[in-house]
């Protein structure tokens, strides 16, 4: 929803998302959110330890974020935990997730296995207001590559039709999608 670039100028190896709601014991990382060089020790000691003892036949949604959070925490000074980048915090009324998603720099939904998440998202209908914040986005973007998007002679740089192309999709998927048209009822909101 708004510029990482300061992100990723952090002089810490990673940047992750720190969500303080996640664990009862203070938070824990989110490894929804990871920003860094693909090179980066954290990351390749995350993977590392990822995939050990990983079962493709067993879904579990908690292992990632835990590997994450044990990971950071025996090497602090290879991470940035940013709690702005953690999971869509949890808020009382509609008015304050719409505030926090104003200024929020990304919309990381997650903690599903919750069911506060999901009675929240229906409640609040939090869901509308990010699909109109991220075709806003979008929105900006494509306006940009058709604006930036032709080579000296005039005629269209290759990279940028094919950005083009895929930020018209994206818009188009997001207008067609009922649970982000307001007052909507469909899918999550119940129809």
């Amino acid at each position: 929803l708004r510029s990482l670039d300061a992100y990723h100028r952090c002089a810490a190896d990673a940047v992750v998302g720190w969500g303080p709601q996640l664990s009862p014991r203070g938070g824990q990382v989110s490894s929804g959110v990871l920003i860094g060089r693909p090179d980066a020790h954290f990351y390749a000691s995350w993977r590392r330890r990822l995939l050990r003892g990983y079962d493709a036949g067993r879904t579990d949604f908690g292992r990632s974020c835990n590997v994450s959070t044990e990971l950071a925490l025996s090497r602090p000074r290879l991470v940035h935990a940013a709690p702005d980048l953690g999971p869509l915090p949890r808020f009382a009324s509609r008015e304050l997730y719409d505030g926090y998603l104003e200024q929020a720099p990304l919309a990381h939904l997650s903690a599903f296995r919750h069911g506060w998440r999901l009675r929240d998202l229906m409640v609040h209908r939090s869901l509308e207001k990010i699909a109109a914040l991220v075709l806003a986005a979008a929105n900006r973007s494509l306006s940009d590559a058709v604006t930036r998007g032709t080579d000296a002679g005039g005629g269209a740089a290759p990279e940028a039709a094919s950005r083009t192309t895929q930020l018209r999709e994206c818009v188009r998927t997001m207008q067609e999608a009922c649970w982000a048209r307001p007052g909507g009822r469909c899918g999550i909101y119940g129809a």
